[in-house]
């Protein structure tokens, strides 16, 4: 929504300037007033869910013209952490909602500024979508869109193969194998901004050795992992944690194939060795043997975990599988929150190895996920929530660059420090990556072409709708250019024929 934003050297002071093109779905436009009014909201009153550290510390929000906003902090705080929580705040028209109650109002006719706007609902059927004339960026070139109300999955597919819906999400693996032999309808794979890996607890030996977590990743066989546990969906995760696409990814990052021979002679260097030849390895002449914790609410989990185990015996490290409630886990490796946990939990930090996912760090485009996941001055990589139990130099050296990062505000500063990180994550291993999860769409083709998706963008995304286009009945004039091409050609045949037939006489 904005065409520049200016940040005061003592990260106070911010200055947005709002596109001067941009409208509400019914024809006003978006201007100061919208974004003061929605903020000054937010910051008067706390019972709107809302960020509220940011909100809270606002000393003024002021309109400096019709498409220029200033807000004042009473503090300079890291300004990738003002921007994003400003950035993902929606923006309301004051002129709808400022005489309304907001704390008992039912937004029926919803009244927005993208690229869609709303045109009826029936419950439980369809909501319409219209195209949005004014929208600012280009199109969309799409004039209407339904999304269908279908509770059952498999009704969802039955409608796809009629060509009564366009789109169906969360396919089946038959449907998809189906979707592959049929020319009507086009697999369209994506990435999800979640990823699964192994923590191995670094508080006990030899978990803490860099080069033991790399002979395990090394041993794990992780397209195998996607292929049978996933059913084939999804991609191996990088060992930087990042995901493989954006601009903050960094492509020049050691790769853990799965290579036997390299994660046999690893151990063997680190003299974790079968010294008995009892088929099992030793460490400092004690046996090693794991108990993976994994959720026992999922089972394309427990699939993976089991596969892993089959991957260690091979390597001679006995493993074993302990599928557990996901609270029962989660307090186990630190975590509390949503599910209930428990700082003081009698069996925090009592496991392993647990197999676990994160979700939501966004690395394809926003700077910070490196300290969410890595910092240990923050909750996930601090000592309360610290996963594997990292600690070690390299450690202390990702998070000073995850905190230098976040009051930087050169891009390509930036991206050069969040590329040292993952190389330097890469390289020491707090967390195993395998996989990030992903999903198979299904489309039609018979009446889409040219359909633009990125990695993690489905066809049903708002921005590949902007660019998709409708195979439509050719024009009077595409039937006159058609025509003559083929005027032509016949013209070259009978010509070419002709010859043919003339050097045939001579012969």
């Amino acid at each position: 929504m904005c065409t520049d934003w200016q940040i005061s050297t003592d990260l106070t002071t911010y200055t947005f300037t709002i596109k001067s093109n941009a409208f509400w779905h019914d024809g006003q436009v978006v201007d100061a007033d919208d974004v003061v009014w929605t903020w000054q909201t937010l910051a008067d009153d706390p019972g709107i869910p809302r960020r509220n550290w940011l909100y809270d510390n606002v000393v003024s929000i002021t309109k400096l013209s019709q498409f220029s906003v200033e807000i004042v902090l009473d503090y300079g705080f890291k300004a990738v952490d003002v921007l994003v929580d400003i950035g993902t705040d929606w923006i309301l028209p004051e002129h709808i909602w400022k005489n309304i109650d907001y704390y008992d109002f039912t937004n029926d006719n919803p009244v927005g500024c993208g690229p869609f706007k709303f045109a009826s609902m029936t419950n439980g059927v369809e909501i319409e979508l219209a195209r949005h004339e004014n929208y600012h960026l280009s199109g969309p070139w799409v004039n209407q869109k339904i999304i269908k109300i279908i509770p059952v999955q498999s009704m969802a597919f039955h409608y796809l193969n009629s060509s009564t819906v366009d789109v169906v999400e969360e396919c089946t693996p038959s449907q998809v194998d189906y979707a592959d032999i049929d020319p009507d309808i086009n697999v369209h794979s994506t990435y999800q901004d979640y990823w699964m890996y192994l923590a191995l607890n670094q508080r006990r030996y030899p978990n803490n050795i860099t080069e033991f977590r790399r002979a395990i990743l090394y041993g794990i066989n992780q397209v195998e992992v996607i292929d049978i546990a996933r059913f084939g969906i999804g991609e191996v995760c990088l060992a930087s944690c990042s995901l493989p696409y954006g601009p903050y990814y960094n492509p020049a990052i050691p790769i853990y194939n799965y290579n036997t021979v390299l994660a046999n002679s690893t151990l063997d260097s680190i003299g974790v060795i079968d010294s008995d030849a009892d088929g099992w390895r030793e460490a400092n002449g004690t046996e090693i043997s794991f108990e993976i914790l994994v959720s026992s609410e999922s089972q394309e989990s427990v699939d993976s975990v089991n596969l892993i185990k089959g991957f260690m015996s091979e390597m001679g490290i006995n493993v074993s599988v302990s599928p557990v409630l996901f609270s029962v886990l989660w307090q186990a490796i630190g975590g509390v929150g949503q599910v209930g946990g428990d700082y003081n939990y009698p069996g925090k930090y009592d496991y392993d190895w647990c197999y676990a996912g994160w979700v939501g760090f966004w690395s394809d485009f926003h700077p910070h996920w490196a300290q969410w996941l890595f910092s240990k001055n923050l909750w996930w990589g601090s000592d309360n929530v610290n996963i594997p139990g990292w600690n070690n130099i390299v450690r202390n050296e990702v998070s000073d660059l995850t905190e230098e990062i976040s009051y930087e505000t050169d891009d390509i500063i930036i991206k050069q420090k969040l590329d040292f990180i993952q190389e330097l994550v890469a390289n020491d291993l707090p967390y195993l990556p395998i996989n990030i999860l992903g999903e198979k769409i299904l489309y039609r083709i018979d009446e889409f072409e040219d359909w633009t998706m990125g990695y993690a963008k489905g066809p049903d995304s708002w921005d590949s709708w902007l660019t998709v286009h409708l195979i439509g009945v050719p024009t009077v004039y595409e039937y006159m250019n058609l025509a003559g091409i083929l005027a032509v050609l016949v013209v070259i045949c009978i010509f070419a024929s002709g010859k043919r037939l003339q050097n045939r006489k001579r012969k």
